[in-house]
């Protein structure tokens, strides 16, 4: 199957409300759409991940930050210094929460959301575990539960995304 159809096939199930295994630029991810609660419950228990810690939403374009985020000159900065890339950004909602916020840089991945949109998405390992670089490391137990699996034909760099805080007056790295 080629890259295009497995990217469309991808997108179907997505939308379906299933739970889809993914490569990315940085490491394989387990991705659903941010609407469907049921799959990213499923997300939450396939990694025995704590219900307190957020799933980061990937995003195809900087242009999708200003749905959530208040648009300003030094916002846009961050980003454009950062994406696409393996950054993800904490940052301030209009709703004065949080939200982390990544564009990777993997060209299927962004096809594949200029289709669906952004995709809340995770590492594909149990929590605290590794996170796991070919589809083909990923635990048996998660790779069973999920309904498509699509390597997208990229080779992730290995290394999760660093997360950087830029919710206050300066830069905070969560995770290098």
């Amino acid at each position: 199957m080629n890259t295009k159809t497995r990217i469309y096939k991808t997108a179907e199930a997505l939308k379906k409300g299933e739970v889809v295994l993914i490569s990315t630029d940085t490491v394989c991810g387990l991705a659903a759409l941010p609407g469907n609660t049921g799959a990213i419950e499923r997300i939450y228990e396939m990694k025995k991940r704590d219900l307190s810690k957020p799933l980061a939403l990937l995003i195809p374009s900087i242009e999708w930050v200003w749905k959530w985020v208040e648009k300003n000159e030094e916002i846009e900065k961050i980003c454009r210094e950062n994406w696409p890339g393996a950054v993800t950004l904490i940052m301030k909602t209009k709703e004065d929460e949080t939200i982390g916020l990544r564009m990777p840089d993997c060209p299927p991945l962004l096809r594949l959301m200029e289709i669906t949109g952004p995709l809340c998405a995770t590492s594909a390992n149990v929590s605290g575990e590794p996170a796991p670089v070919q589809v083909n490391q990923v635990c048996r137990d998660i790779r069973e539960k999920c309904d498509v699996i699509d390597d997208l034909g990229v080779r992730p760099d290995g290394k999760p995304s660093s997360v950087i805080d830029i919710t206050g007056s300066s830069r905070n790295i969560v995770r290098q």
